[in-house]
Protein backbone atom coordinates (compact mmCIF):
# COMPACT_ATOMS: atom_id res chain seq x y z
CA UNK A 1 0.00 0.00 0.00
CA UNK A 2 1.37 3.58 -0.86
CA UNK A 3 -0.18 5.12 1.82
CA UNK A 4 1.02 2.97 4.55
CA UNK A 5 4.54 2.71 2.63
CA UNK A 6 4.80 6.76 2.38
CA UNK A 7 3.39 7.18 6.22
CA UNK A 8 6.66 4.15 7.45
CA UNK A 9 9.10 6.39 5.71
CA UNK A 10 7.46 9.52 7.79
CA UNK A 11 7.45 7.78 11.21
CA UNK A 12 11.55 7.03 10.69
CA UNK A 13 12.58 10.08 9.69
CA UNK A 14 10.62 12.06 11.88
CA UNK A 15 10.55 9.82 15.03
CA UNK A 16 12.42 10.85 18.35
CA UNK A 17 14.99 8.89 18.03
CA UNK A 18 15.80 10.34 14.99
CA UNK A 19 15.72 14.02 15.67
CA UNK A 20 19.22 14.41 15.66
CA UNK A 21 18.71 17.76 14.09
CA UNK A 22 16.07 18.80 16.04
CA UNK A 23 17.33 22.49 15.61
CA UNK A 24 16.74 22.89 12.01
CA UNK A 25 13.26 20.37 11.72
CA UNK A 26 10.12 22.63 11.43
CA UNK A 27 7.16 21.25 13.38
CA UNK A 28 3.56 21.10 12.84
CA UNK A 29 0.39 21.02 15.76
CA UNK A 30 -1.99 18.31 16.01
CA UNK A 31 -4.86 18.54 18.09
CA UNK A 32 -7.47 16.18 19.20
CA UNK A 33 -9.49 15.46 21.58
CA UNK A 34 -12.45 12.67 23.44
CA UNK A 35 -14.74 10.76 23.94
CA UNK A 36 -16.97 13.78 23.98
CA UNK A 37 -17.38 14.78 19.90
CA UNK A 38 -14.36 12.62 19.06
CA UNK A 39 -15.71 12.62 15.26
CA UNK A 40 -14.23 16.02 15.54
CA UNK A 41 -11.91 15.85 17.84
CA UNK A 42 -9.94 12.82 15.89
CA UNK A 43 -10.18 14.25 12.18
CA UNK A 44 -9.03 17.73 13.11
CA UNK A 45 -5.65 15.50 14.76
CA UNK A 46 -5.46 13.53 11.19
CA UNK A 47 -5.58 16.29 9.05
CA UNK A 48 -3.25 17.95 10.34
CA UNK A 49 -0.98 14.62 10.49
CA UNK A 50 -1.87 14.62 6.60
CA UNK A 51 -1.21 17.83 6.07
CA UNK A 52 2.49 17.30 8.34
CA UNK A 53 3.21 14.29 5.86
CA UNK A 54 2.76 16.27 2.90
CA UNK A 55 4.84 19.45 4.16
CA UNK A 56 7.53 17.31 5.90
CA UNK A 57 7.37 18.67 8.84
CA UNK A 58 7.44 16.29 12.58
CA UNK A 59 3.85 16.03 14.09
CA UNK A 60 3.55 17.39 17.73
CA UNK A 61 -0.14 16.45 19.26
CA UNK A 62 -1.94 17.87 21.65
CA UNK A 63 -5.04 17.27 23.50
CA UNK A 64 -7.25 19.81 23.27
CA UNK A 65 -9.04 19.92 26.59
CA UNK A 66 -10.35 22.04 28.74
CA UNK A 67 -7.18 23.95 29.18
CA UNK A 68 -7.34 25.01 25.54
CA UNK A 69 -11.12 25.50 25.26
CA UNK A 70 -11.62 22.70 23.07
CA UNK A 71 -13.11 20.34 24.71
CA UNK A 72 -14.39 19.84 28.45
CA UNK A 73 -12.93 15.99 28.65
CA UNK A 74 -9.43 16.21 30.29
CA UNK A 75 -6.78 13.76 29.36
CA UNK A 76 -7.24 10.84 31.45
CA UNK A 77 -10.81 10.49 29.87
CA UNK A 78 -9.67 10.66 25.93
CA UNK A 79 -6.33 8.03 27.50
CA UNK A 80 -9.46 5.48 28.63
CA UNK A 81 -10.44 5.11 25.06
CA UNK A 82 -7.67 6.05 22.74
CA UNK A 83 -4.47 5.69 23.05
CA UNK A 84 -1.57 7.79 20.77
CA UNK A 85 1.55 6.02 19.94
CA UNK A 86 4.64 6.52 21.43
CA UNK A 87 6.63 7.72 18.01
CA UNK A 88 4.07 10.72 18.18
CA UNK A 89 5.86 13.37 20.76
CA UNK A 90 3.32 15.60 22.69
CA UNK A 91 3.46 19.02 23.35
CA UNK A 92 4.12 19.42 26.75
CA UNK A 93 6.42 16.57 26.89
CA UNK A 94 8.48 18.98 24.21
CA UNK A 95 8.46 22.01 26.53
CA UNK A 96 5.66 23.86 23.98
CA UNK A 97 2.83 26.24 24.52
CA UNK A 98 0.39 28.02 22.51
CA UNK A 99 2.64 30.88 22.64
CA UNK A 100 5.10 28.94 20.36
CA UNK A 101 2.93 28.23 17.01
CA UNK A 102 2.31 30.35 15.07
CA UNK A 103 -0.94 30.48 12.32
CA UNK A 104 -1.35 30.71 8.78
CA UNK A 105 -3.12 34.52 8.31
CA UNK A 106 -6.77 34.42 7.83
CA UNK A 107 -7.09 30.47 7.22
CA UNK A 108 -10.05 29.58 8.27
CA UNK A 109 -12.31 26.16 7.83
CA UNK A 110 -13.41 24.90 5.18
CA UNK A 111 -9.15 23.92 5.38
CA UNK A 112 -8.76 23.07 1.04
CA UNK A 113 -9.93 26.61 0.68
CA UNK A 114 -7.06 28.07 2.80
CA UNK A 115 -4.77 25.36 0.91
CA UNK A 116 -5.21 26.24 -2.57
CA UNK A 117 -4.77 29.62 -1.71
CA UNK A 118 -1.56 29.59 0.39
CA UNK A 119 1.58 29.18 -1.98
CA UNK A 120 4.46 27.50 -0.90
CA UNK A 121 2.39 25.63 1.67
CA UNK A 122 5.43 23.37 2.14
CA UNK A 123 8.09 25.98 2.42
CA UNK A 124 6.42 28.08 4.79
CA UNK A 125 9.25 29.85 7.07
CA UNK A 126 7.09 29.16 10.33
CA UNK A 127 9.39 26.81 12.96
CA UNK A 128 6.28 25.61 15.02
CA UNK A 129 3.04 25.96 12.55
CA UNK A 130 -0.77 25.66 13.82
CA UNK A 131 -2.98 24.30 10.94
CA UNK A 132 -5.87 25.16 12.87
CA UNK A 133 -9.26 23.48 12.67
CA UNK A 134 -10.24 21.16 10.10
CA UNK A 135 -13.09 18.70 10.95
CA UNK A 136 -13.84 17.25 7.33
CA UNK A 137 -11.30 15.87 4.79
CA UNK A 138 -10.07 18.93 4.25
CA UNK A 139 -6.51 18.06 4.05
CA UNK A 140 -7.23 15.78 0.95
CA UNK A 141 -7.48 19.64 -0.64
CA UNK A 142 -3.79 18.87 -1.33
CA UNK A 143 -4.36 16.00 -3.55
CA UNK A 144 -6.78 18.31 -6.25
CA UNK A 145 -5.30 19.63 -9.39
CA UNK A 146 -5.30 22.80 -7.96
CA UNK A 147 -3.05 22.59 -5.40
CA UNK A 148 -0.02 21.85 -7.82
CA UNK A 149 0.15 25.71 -8.11
CA UNK A 150 0.64 26.16 -4.02
CA UNK A 151 3.54 22.77 -3.78
CA UNK A 152 6.09 21.65 -4.54
CA UNK A 153 6.98 18.58 -6.71
CA UNK A 154 8.09 16.39 -3.96
CA UNK A 155 5.18 17.61 -1.82
CA UNK A 156 2.65 17.27 -4.73
CA UNK A 157 4.22 13.34 -5.14
CA UNK A 158 3.72 12.74 -1.25
CA UNK A 159 -0.21 14.35 -1.11
CA UNK A 160 -0.50 11.93 -4.22
CA UNK A 161 0.54 8.88 -2.71
CA UNK A 162 -1.11 9.24 0.94
CA UNK A 163 -4.74 9.95 -1.23
CA UNK A 164 -4.23 7.63 -4.13
CA UNK A 165 -6.47 4.94 -2.34
CA UNK A 166 -9.39 7.46 -1.69
CA UNK A 167 -10.03 9.28 1.35
CA UNK A 168 -11.67 6.90 3.27
CA UNK A 169 -8.53 4.52 3.30
CA UNK A 170 -6.02 7.40 3.68
CA UNK A 171 -7.71 8.79 6.65
CA UNK A 172 -7.89 4.94 8.43
CA UNK A 173 -3.98 4.67 7.23
CA UNK A 174 -3.88 8.19 9.21
CA UNK A 175 -5.67 6.95 12.13
CA UNK A 176 -3.93 3.61 12.78
CA UNK A 177 -0.52 4.96 12.33
CA UNK A 178 -1.37 7.48 15.06
CA UNK A 179 -3.44 5.80 17.62
CA UNK A 180 -5.06 2.34 18.94
CA UNK A 181 -8.36 1.95 19.89
CA UNK A 182 -8.21 1.04 23.70
CA UNK A 183 -11.09 -1.81 23.14
CA UNK A 184 -9.67 -3.81 20.65
CA UNK A 185 -12.39 -4.52 17.93
CA UNK A 186 -14.15 -8.52 18.14
CA UNK A 187 -12.48 -11.00 16.65
CA UNK A 188 -14.98 -11.89 13.10
CA UNK A 189 -15.64 -15.36 11.86
CA UNK A 190 -15.38 -14.73 8.65
CA UNK A 191 -18.66 -13.74 7.28
CA UNK A 192 -19.36 -11.31 5.03
CA UNK A 193 -19.95 -7.79 7.41
CA UNK A 194 -21.39 -4.70 7.19
CA UNK A 195 -21.30 -1.71 9.36
CA UNK A 196 -23.84 0.88 9.49
CA UNK A 197 -23.98 4.11 11.73
CA UNK A 198 -26.97 5.77 12.29
CA UNK A 199 -26.70 9.54 12.95
CA UNK A 200 -29.63 11.38 13.89
CA UNK A 201 -27.65 15.03 14.54
CA UNK A 202 -29.17 15.70 18.06
CA UNK A 203 -29.69 19.66 17.62
CA UNK A 204 -31.09 19.07 13.77
CA UNK A 205 -33.02 16.44 14.43
CA UNK A 206 -33.88 16.38 17.87
CA UNK A 207 -37.60 14.93 17.39
CA UNK A 208 -36.20 12.30 15.54
CA UNK A 209 -36.58 9.26 17.61
CA UNK A 210 -34.97 6.30 15.73
CA UNK A 211 -38.10 4.04 14.50
CA UNK A 212 -37.96 5.10 11.03
CA UNK A 213 -35.14 2.95 9.70
CA UNK A 214 -36.34 2.97 6.04
CA UNK A 215 -33.11 4.96 4.66
CA UNK A 216 -30.96 2.67 6.52
CA UNK A 217 -33.23 -0.23 5.32
CA UNK A 218 -32.91 0.63 1.68
CA UNK A 219 -29.26 1.04 1.82
CA UNK A 220 -28.63 -2.39 3.69
CA UNK A 221 -30.55 -3.91 1.04
CA UNK A 222 -28.03 -2.65 -1.79
CA UNK A 223 -25.19 -3.27 0.02
CA UNK A 224 -26.33 -7.37 1.00
CA UNK A 225 -28.83 -8.72 -0.95
CA UNK A 226 -26.46 -10.01 -3.87
CA UNK A 227 -23.64 -10.86 -0.87
CA UNK A 228 -22.70 -14.30 0.06
CA UNK A 229 -24.10 -15.89 3.14
CA UNK A 230 -23.51 -16.32 6.21
CA UNK A 231 -23.22 -12.61 7.01
CA UNK A 232 -23.44 -10.17 9.69
CA UNK A 233 -24.29 -6.66 10.52
CA UNK A 234 -22.82 -4.45 13.10
CA UNK A 235 -24.72 -1.19 14.14
CA UNK A 236 -23.88 1.69 15.72
CA UNK A 237 -26.45 4.19 16.32
CA UNK A 238 -27.51 7.21 18.99
CA UNK A 239 -30.80 5.63 19.70
CA UNK A 240 -31.43 3.01 20.95
CA UNK A 241 -35.70 2.61 18.91
CA UNK A 242 -32.88 2.57 15.80
CA UNK A 243 -30.74 -0.18 17.65
CA UNK A 244 -33.78 -2.39 17.92
CA UNK A 245 -35.62 -1.57 14.93
CA UNK A 246 -32.66 -2.59 12.68
CA UNK A 247 -31.59 -5.30 14.17
CA UNK A 248 -35.22 -7.06 13.80
CA UNK A 249 -34.98 -6.30 10.38
CA UNK A 250 -31.62 -7.51 9.37
CA UNK A 251 -32.30 -10.77 10.90
CA UNK A 252 -35.97 -11.11 9.73
CA UNK A 253 -35.35 -9.33 6.05
CA UNK A 254 -32.08 -9.56 5.15
CA UNK A 255 -31.17 -13.27 7.30
CA UNK A 256 -28.28 -11.85 8.62
CA UNK A 257 -26.69 -12.20 12.17
CA UNK A 258 -26.52 -8.99 13.95
CA UNK A 259 -23.63 -7.10 16.38
CA UNK A 260 -24.21 -4.08 18.87
CA UNK A 261 -22.38 -2.72 21.43
CA UNK A 262 -23.42 -3.16 25.32
CA UNK A 263 -25.09 0.18 25.33
CA UNK A 264 -26.87 1.47 29.06
CA UNK A 265 -29.79 3.64 29.46
CA UNK A 266 -27.93 6.71 30.41
CA UNK A 267 -25.98 6.27 26.92
CA UNK A 268 -28.47 8.15 25.31
CA UNK A 269 -29.02 11.44 24.63
CA UNK A 270 -28.58 14.32 22.98
CA UNK A 271 -24.39 13.87 22.95
CA UNK A 272 -25.19 10.35 23.24
CA UNK A 273 -23.03 9.78 20.07
CA UNK A 274 -19.87 11.63 21.25
CA UNK A 275 -19.64 10.00 24.65
CA UNK A 276 -21.54 9.56 28.16
CA UNK A 277 -19.78 6.39 29.60
CA UNK A 278 -17.68 6.24 26.65
CA UNK A 279 -20.41 4.57 24.43
CA UNK A 280 -19.08 5.89 21.35
CA UNK A 281 -16.03 4.07 21.82
CA UNK A 282 -17.93 0.64 22.71
CA UNK A 283 -20.01 1.75 19.36
CA UNK A 284 -16.73 2.59 17.28
CA UNK A 285 -14.93 -1.11 17.95
CA UNK A 286 -17.86 -3.42 17.21
CA UNK A 287 -18.90 -1.16 13.86
CA UNK A 288 -15.36 -0.88 12.47
CA UNK A 289 -14.39 -4.81 12.89
CA UNK A 290 -16.42 -5.14 9.74
CA UNK A 291 -14.27 -5.41 6.79
CA UNK A 292 -16.66 -5.75 3.25
CA UNK A 293 -19.32 -3.00 3.67
CA UNK A 294 -20.60 0.42 4.86
CA UNK A 295 -23.21 2.38 5.30
CA UNK A 296 -23.16 5.84 6.85
CA UNK A 297 -24.65 9.13 7.63
CA UNK A 298 -23.59 12.21 5.76
CA UNK A 299 -22.86 15.12 7.33
CA UNK A 300 -21.19 13.43 10.16
CA UNK A 301 -17.23 12.97 11.18
CA UNK A 302 -18.30 10.29 13.08
CA UNK A 303 -19.29 8.64 9.90
CA UNK A 304 -16.67 9.52 8.49
CA UNK A 305 -14.28 7.85 11.17
CA UNK A 306 -16.13 4.71 10.84
CA UNK A 307 -15.97 4.53 7.17
CA UNK A 308 -12.25 5.40 7.18
CA UNK A 309 -11.61 2.63 9.80
CA UNK A 310 -13.45 0.18 7.61
CA UNK A 311 -11.54 1.11 4.46
CA UNK A 312 -8.54 0.37 6.38
CA UNK A 313 -9.36 -2.94 7.60
CA UNK A 314 -10.94 -3.68 4.16
CA UNK A 315 -7.56 -3.07 2.31
CA UNK A 316 -5.37 -5.43 4.65
CA UNK A 317 -8.51 -8.59 3.94
CA UNK A 318 -9.32 -7.91 0.35
CA UNK A 319 -6.83 -5.90 -1.62
CA UNK A 320 -7.88 -4.87 -4.85
CA UNK A 321 -11.88 -5.82 -4.19
CA UNK A 322 -13.95 -2.74 -3.85
CA UNK A 323 -15.51 -1.85 0.02
CA UNK A 324 -19.43 -1.70 -0.70
CA UNK A 325 -21.13 1.73 0.60
CA UNK A 326 -24.32 3.37 0.03
CA UNK A 327 -25.32 7.10 2.45
CA UNK A 328 -27.66 7.67 4.34
CA UNK A 329 -29.03 11.47 5.30
CA UNK A 330 -31.26 12.41 8.71
CA UNK A 331 -31.38 16.47 7.61
CA UNK A 332 -28.47 18.78 8.35
CA UNK A 333 -27.46 19.01 4.64
CA UNK A 334 -25.77 16.51 2.21
CA UNK A 335 -22.28 17.94 1.58
CA UNK A 336 -20.55 19.38 5.00
CA UNK A 337 -17.66 17.52 6.44
CA UNK A 338 -17.76 14.44 3.56
CA UNK A 339 -15.96 15.91 0.52
CA UNK A 340 -13.81 18.76 0.12
CA UNK A 341 -15.11 21.17 -3.00
CA UNK A 342 -14.43 19.95 -6.55
CA UNK A 343 -12.55 16.78 -5.29
CA UNK A 344 -12.87 14.15 -7.81
CA UNK A 345 -10.71 11.42 -7.26
CA UNK A 346 -12.04 8.45 -7.36
CA UNK A 347 -14.70 9.55 -9.30
CA UNK A 348 -16.23 11.46 -6.36
CA UNK A 349 -19.05 13.88 -7.34
CA UNK A 350 -17.74 17.43 -7.69
CA UNK A 351 -19.20 20.14 -5.68
CA UNK A 352 -19.46 24.29 -6.96
CA UNK A 353 -16.19 26.01 -6.21
CA UNK A 354 -16.56 28.59 -2.87
CA UNK A 355 -15.39 31.91 -4.35
CA UNK A 356 -11.58 32.56 -3.38
CA UNK A 357 -8.04 32.69 -5.23
CA UNK A 358 -6.21 30.10 -6.28
CA UNK A 359 -2.51 30.03 -5.38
Amino acid sequence: QGAESLLAAYMRNHMASQRADAASRRYALATYFCPRKAGNGIFNFLNAFALAVVTNRTLVARIGNHTHGWSVDRRAACDAVLTLRDWVPREDAMGLSAANWTGIPGWRSPGEAQILKTPGLDTLPARYLDFWGMFGHNAAGVAMPEARRCLSAVAESRAAVLFGGGLDLAYGTLFHAAFRLAAPPPTLSGAFSVAVHSRHRGRVNAANDGRDISREASCLRRVIDAAPRPCIVHIMADREATRTNLSAFVQSELGCATLVAPIGADDYGMKAEHGPAHAFFRDLAVATAATDGIVTTVPSTASNLVAALVAHGHSRAYRGRPLVRCLVAHGGGVRPWYLPWNFSMGGGKQHASSSFAYC
